[in-house]
């Protein structure tokens, strides 16, 4: 090629980048709900932050506070462009081993007719409380110690 020719391709390969949208550059490898669940110990009880990759609101858990297993019913508040698939596959994410809130497995169901819901497996029945995180891009579950303290 000669040096015309460079000259006429880099300004058209700059002017395609900028006008191609980036999601024609870089596909995403699969968009998922749940980010990660992190587990912090406190003095009086156990938090499990379960963090999503996009806005939420919670709305409501059943059982009321206690049990070995916990739905948690919440709504996406706001989705990108390749969110929206992802709210229709089912996903779960395995606790390691004896964390101290133990909690087992944490699974999003994909969407039903009634609603969005995220459902917690303990390996034995806990004690809990739920809320919305702060960032709004998670829920706090807080486990109480009060349990393992009377076994």
């Amino acid at each position: 090629m000669n040096r015309t020719g460079r000259k006429t391709c880099l300004p058209l390969a700059l002017l395609l980048l900028l006008v191609c949208p980036a999601s024609l550059l870089s596909q995403p490898v699969r968009a998922q709900v749940l980010a990660d669940v992190k587990i912090f110990e406190q003095r009086e009880q156990i938090d499990a932050l379960i963090s999503f990759n996009f806005p939420i609101r919670y709305i409501r858990h059943f059982p009321a506070a206690t049990g070995d297993e916990l739905q948690i019913q919440f709504e996406p508040m706001a989705l990108n462009a390749d969110d929206p698939q992802a709210l229709y596959h089912r996903e779960a994410i395995h606790a390691m081993q004896g964390n101290p809130a133990e909690i087992s497995e944490v699974v999003y169901e994909g969407a039903s007719v009634t609603g969005f819901r995220v459902t917690v497996y303990f390996s034995q029945p806990q004690v809990y409380s739920v809320a919305q995180g702060e960032d709004y891009r998670s829920i706090l579950l807080k486990v109480s110690r009060s349990i393992r303290e009377n076994k």
